[in-house]
């Protein structure tokens, strides 16, 4: 089996996964993959290009796939700010967005003329070890592919994570204000417009670039696409980087094992559910663990300079960028790590605090621009330290008890239990990834990065226990380094294979959780349908009527295809209900006797009724 002949097998398994699921809709599904994926591969490429000239502009080293994992995270981070400046600035337009695209794709220039023609050509007719590793990650990309195609709000509903109402309510919604608004300004009806959106920066562009919301949000999917499969690159450049520094994969038969150990560890990190569903809908978790991956990747080895840690703490910042968890994960807890696995005392000190200082400035843009609009850099949190801006103290304890732990949970006992039952023997996670991942940190505990890594993964848990509402997907990020353990341990032991068959095995596993969840969205044939407001057929009426709406109980405003000048909605956050007020007035706001003259009331009581169940300081009075 030669390279050529490897590439074409796991295409034709991405052509075969497609065919299966789309059925008689495959036409419609490859016009999704060629209009709205080829987009997001343009700004994804213009990301790397741009990213490549400025590794060359610092003299920043690399080779391989950390090479074009780095261009493309650092590249695409800067896109991403670049985004922010020009909509804070109401310079947002298809023309500057196309301008900066294709000033990034200049950046490929150099290494066009670097290509040989037949250096390539030898490449390609060289014999692969453990070719049929890679045949594991073609499917998942099959099946990746297929979702990303299936419209916002319909797939991996039954999963159990509220995947489809964060989208709907802000991830899609808030680019799609912002992109009719023609800027981004803070929304005080949506307490989510101030979060980090170093994600939803890409899915503003690709809504610029397609010409609308909808147009542009199968772009927004294939843009997370785009940075899981950088992360999983990212992970294979980390795997060899860290073996050669062992010794391992620098000549002779080494370097079979070093390749066979990295196409693990990407294996590993593929087959783990959470990557497929995370990396399908327009989230920001796949930013966050390529960042993650690429912090990890400049600051683990030994014998790195300051300009890699720069480097590094650049990529921490972004992760920050892309979610506030990011801030205690990799400026604290990675440093922590990176210290209390011994492997940097004393001197090395510093390069800590610098990598934490670059992480801090690359953050700066989104603290700057909430201490502008509320007077707290990091609101809405930490409203009582640093100021509760618009919001009441009423807002301010809903928010606070609907982001902690519940009283339920709060004891240990309680929270270990959570964690047995979100982590461990979570499906979305692959019922043997994290054996594996254990047996590879005791395996490999006296080795300096493992036990970086392994203490990594300790910090999150607890980090996971004692901070976090315990929710599976918060512990995501675990999964970075335990994917690159895993992959260490394959090119440590003498033998491999059986390693590959129970990272395999997991996608065996996770195989029935996909399926069922895929299998019936994809019935619906409605890949690369626009409207959303056809799944519903009461929301398609409102849609149609042509009248005002104001949305009470329901903040799913992307499913509403109008204008928002004609579209009221708030999320449960954003509603100060005085005493003695009716719920349905204080979700209207201030003006609520005007609305009702103007707007049309739909008012969804399920919603109101578990929303003053379970949210501080909310009654429903009928």
């Amino acid at each position: 089996m030669t390279v050529l002949r490897l590439i074409l097998l796991c295409f034709a398994i991405v052509l075969a996964v497609a065919v299966i699921y789309a059925g008689l809709a495959a036409g419609a599904l490859f016009a999704v993959w060629f209009l709205d994926g080829g987009l997001a591969l343009l700004w994804t490429g213009a990301g790397i290009g741009l990213g490549l000239w400025l590794m060359r502009l610092v003299r920043l080293e690399t080779a391989g796939s950390l090479r074009y994992a780095t261009a493309g995270g650092l590249g695409l981070g800067v896109l991403a700010l670049a985004v922010l400046g020009l909509g804070l600035a109401g310079w947002l337009s298809r023309p500057s967005l196309g301008l900066l695209a294709i000033a990034g794709l200049c950046g490929w220039l150099p290494v066009l003329r670097e290509i040989d023609a037949i250096t390539i050509r030898e490449a390609m007719r060289r014999r692969p070890t453990g070719w049929a590793i890679w045949l594991v990650p073609a499917v998942v990309l099959g099946v990746a592919l297929v979702a990303v195609a299936i419209p916002p709000g319909i797939l991996w509903n039954s999963l159990g994570d509220p995947h489809a109402y964060d989208v709907l309510e802000y991830h899609l919604q808030v680019p799609r204000e912002w992109y009719e608004l023609g800027r981004i300004v803070p929304l005080k009806h949506n307490a989510f417009s101030y979060f980090p959106f170093g994600m939803e920066m890409h899915f503003l562009a690709m809504m610029h670039l397609a010409g609308g919301p909808w147009a542009g949000m199968y772009a927004a999917q294939f843009m997370s696409l785009a940075h899981m499969v950088l992360a999983a690159l990212a992970i294979h450049g980390i795997t060899v980087a860290v073996l050669a520094h062992r010794g391992i994969g620098t000549k002779g038969s080494d370097t079979s094992r070093a390749v066979m150990a990295a196409a693990v560890a990407v294996t590993a990190f593929v087959a783990v559910p959470w990557t497929v569903l995370l990396g399908t809908i327009a989230y920001n978790e796949a930013g966050l663990l390529l960042y993650a991956a690429l912090a990890i990747a400049w600051t683990i080895r030994q014998e790195t300079t300051s300009r890699q840690w720069i480097m590094g703490g650049a990529f921490a910042g972004l992760a920050c960028g892309c979610k506030y968890t990011g801030v205690p994960m990799m400026l604290i807890l990675w440093p922590l790590a990176l210290l209390g696995s011994g492997q940097w005392q004393t001197a090395k000190l510093k390069r800590i605090v610098l990598y934490c200082a670059v992480g801090m400035a690359t953050f700066s843009p989104w603290l700057v621009r909430n201490l502008i609009w509320t007077g707290n850099p990091v609101f809405p949190e930490a409203t009582r330290l640093l100021g509760r801006a618009h919001f009441s103290e009423g807002q301010v304890q809903r928010w606070e008890a609907a982001h902690t732990v519940s009283e339920k949970q709060r004891p240990v006992a309680a929270r270990l239990e959570a964690f047995g039952r979100e982590v461990f023997a979570d499906g979305r996670y692959g019922y043997v990834f994290w054996p594996l991942a254990i047996a590879a940190i005791i395996y490999l505990w006296r080795r300096r990065e493992a036990r970086t890594l392994a203490v990594f993964i300790l910090l999150l848990a607890v980090f996971w226990l004692g901070v976090t509402h315990v929710q599976s997907r918060f512990y995501v990020v675990a999964v970075v380094p335990a994917a690159i353990l895993i992959g260490i341990l394959c090119g440590i032991i003498s033998s491999q294979w059986w390693i590959f068959g129970v990272a395999a095995a997991s996608l065996v596993l996770a195989a029935p959780l996909f399926h069922g969840a895929l299998w019936p969205a994809a019935q619906f044939q409605a890949f690369g349908l626009y409207d959303l407001s056809r799944f519903d057929e009461a929301i398609k009426t409102r849609c149609e009527s042509g009248r005002k709406l104001a949305l009470v109980g329901d903040a799913r405003a992307f499913l509403y295809v109008m204008p928002m000048a004609n579209l009221r909605y708030r999320t449960v956050f954003d509603v100060d209900q005085k005493p003695g007020q009716g719920l349905v007035d204080a979700w209207l706001g201030s003006n609520a006797a005007a609305i009702r003259g103007e707007y049309q009331i739909v008012e969804d009581r399920g919603e109101l009724l578990r929303f003053s169940r379970t949210y501080r300081n909310i009654s429903f009075l009928p």
